[in-house]
């Protein structure tokens, strides 16, 4: 009868196949985690416009931290008070966005007001703004 001497795997071999695994996995991880794709934030500036003696100034879309935030000064440059509110603001980029303001009763002559508003949806692609009110 042959007798075989049995023997353990060696240390090396055990080092190998634990190397292997580990090359696998961190194969499998960078291949399966989609990259985050970072927005960049926006500051766009808009034309002044004037509307009855109204000016709409420093017209601004920026975004933060996900948000995107819309600002323009109201200017009176009448020499009498305005009654304005509400004002309802329309951004064009291809398809209509409106919201209305309420920026207080009256402009005082020669003053102004800041017109904000703020959205989750994305207003990077703005090419037109447009302002109605009554006076």
């Amino acid at each position: 009868m042959f007798e075989n001497e049995v023997t353990g795997i060696k240390f090396w071999k055990i080092i190998l196949i634990v190397l292997i695994i580990l090359l696998a996995i961190l194969i499998i991880f960078f291949i399966k985690i989609p990259k985050k794709v970072q927005k960049k934030d926006i500051n766009i500036n808009y034309r002044d416009q004037v509307i009855d003696s109204i000016n709409f100034e420093k017209i601004k879309i920026y975004s933060k931290n996900g948000n995107y935030y819309f600002t323009a000064k109201v200017v009176n440059k009448n020499n009498y008070d305005v009654k304005i509110s509400p004002v309802t603001v329309t951004l064009n980029d291809g398809k209509l966005a409106e919201f209305t303001s309420y920026i207080g009763e009256i402009i005082n002559a020669n003053d102004y007001k800041m017109l904000t508003m703020e959205t989750k949806k994305n207003l990077e692609s703005v090419k037109r703004i447009t302002f109605k009110f009554e006076t």
